[in-house]
């Protein structure tokens, strides 16, 4: 089946798409179905860099997918936060853990929670989404 002119979706456009689609729900008030694309496109977009840059691949027996896919990058982070002409890029990189892991707790509260994600929390959730792709940024610049 296609959709959107592909025959098959990888990830990269799986995390353009949900990026699309959570803009529209955040401008429609959607705010709990948009926190839940936003987070998966950042996810998505995350999981494809480090797959790339450090050969990542899951392993079940590290527990959840989304908490084994942080640890690593923020291991990887700590890293080369070591070498001293890297360390203010892999600082600045360390705002994709941090603000992955806010992310991740708004998501769980857009899905799971009885309590709605307001407009309040919606601008909470769309500056750190801001400061993880600018922190995705300074991730990218690093060395493999």
């Amino acid at each position: 089946m296609q959709r959107n002119g592909f025959d098959e979706m990888g990830l990269k456009e799986k995390s353009k798409e949900n990026a699309k689609l959570a803009h529209a729900l955040r401008d429609d008030g959607e705010y709990n179905a948009a926190v839940n694309r936003f987070y998966y496109s950042i996810f998505q977009k995350l999981h494809i860099a480090a797959s790339e840059k450090w050969q990542y691949a899951y392993d079940s027996t590290e527990g959840s997918s989304h908490r084994a896919l942080i640890n690593f990058v923020s291991n990887k982070i700590s890293e080369y936060a070591k070498d001293e002409e890297l360390r203010m890029d892999a600082m600045k990189a360390q705002q994709v853990t941090g603000s992955f892991r806010t992310l991740k707790k708004l998501r769980v509260q857009a899905d799971y929670l009885d309590k709605c994600i307001d407009e309040k929390e919606m601008k909470t959730f769309s500056d750190n989404y801001k400061k993880f792709n600018e922190g995705y940024s300074s991730f990218s610049k690093l060395k493999e």
